[in-house]
């Protein structure tokens, strides 16, 4: 994110709606996932929203542990931003063992990762 009015406003948002997460009715919390969601959005910050929708989603889902995983991606993500870096980083996680890659079977030696 380039614009600092935008990052200000973003960092403002994410602390507000933090309070929310915390200490408001499941209501609340789904509303304030909800507009943080279209916040980081229109920031320019989709690796945000997009960890915020699929809490927003466990949250609707009724998983217990939904409200303490959307505290802990806002705060990280405030934490991230007023530290200069993006809101969230898209990871990619490592696949299980069984589905590893495999050395390819007949190629020659150059092909081979």
């Amino acid at each position: 994110m380039s614009d600092p009015e935008t990052l200000r406003l973003l960092i403002e948002e994410l602390e507000r709606h933090l309070v929310v997460l915390k200490t408001g009715e499941p209501e609340s919390a789904a509303r304030s996932l909800h507009a943080l969601k279209g916040a980081a959005g229109l920031a320019g910050e989709a690796d945000l929203s997009s960890h915020i929708a699929l809490v927003e989603k466990k949250l609707k889902d009724g998983d217990p542990d939904a409200r303490a995983d959307a505290v802990e991606i806002v705060r990280h993500a405030a934490a991230r931003l007023r530290a200069g870096d993006p809101a969230a980083k898209a990871s990619w996680p490592d696949p299980p063992p069984h589905l590893a890659a495999a050395e390819p079977a007949g190629l020659p030696p150059h092909l081979h990762a």
